[in-house]
């Protein structure tokens, strides 16, 4: 018996048709931002989904990936 057959968990993740848009930001006093996404970028929103876990409930969770790596974002986060 060997690990790749004892998969416990089944995630999906995909692109959906959602666009993220970085707020536009004035720069705090010190010159940085939170996060390193430029204001007004716009990045395309990804869903992970648990679609098998015995130990976990159905689900999902948005995110986008951009310079600084990935970031959770909600569908209600700034998208058009």
């Amino acid at each position: 018996l060997t690990w790749a057959h004892c998969v416990h968990v089944r995630l999906f993740a995909s692109r959906t048709t959602r666009a993220y848009r970085e707020p536009l930001a004035v720069a705090p006093p010190n010159g940085s931002f939170a996060h390193p996404g430029a204001a007004g970028a716009t990045h395309a929103m990804r869903r992970l989904q648990v679609v098998f876990a015995p130990h976990l409930p159905r689900g999902e969770a948005f995110y986008i990936v951009d310079a600084g790596g990935i970031r959770g974002v909600t569908p209600e986060d700034h998208y058009h």
